[in-house]
């Protein structure tokens, strides 16, 4: 019994980036609350305004927090990219996977 199929391979791929996408955007969702939903609560509400005046957390967030949830913003980006080729390959292209194997093939593809 042969499981590598291109089909299973295929799948396998779909689900990869699918799950990959998930895991980039709850990284970013919980990136984004100490730096975007935090200052606001505090200049809404008046709660904890030590937060506001540059103190220790809040500067630990811009130095770490910031990078990070930039990265993932970039990320999320580029994995829906590469979910919506991979569906558009599957569903417009479905009898050509095979060809699509290596990269160096799916880069002559794009350029035909």
């Amino acid at each position: 019994m042969q499981l590598a199929t291109p089909l299973f391979t295929a799948m396998f791929y779909s689900i990869t980036t699918v799950q990959a996408l998930s895991v980039i955007d709850n990284v970013l969702v919980v990136t984004a609350f100490p730096l975007y939903f935090l200052p606001t609560f505090v200049d809404y509400t008046g709660l904890y305004p030590d937060y506001i005046d540059l103190s220790l957390f809040h500067q630990i967030v811009l130095v770490y927090v910031l990078p990070v949830a930039f990265v993932a913003q970039t990320a999320t980006i580029w994995v829906t990219v590469l979910v919506a080729v991979n569906r558009y390959i599957a569903v417009c292209r479905p009898y050509q996977v095979r060809h699509f194997e290596t990269l160096f093939q799916f880069a002559r593809w794009i350029e035909t």
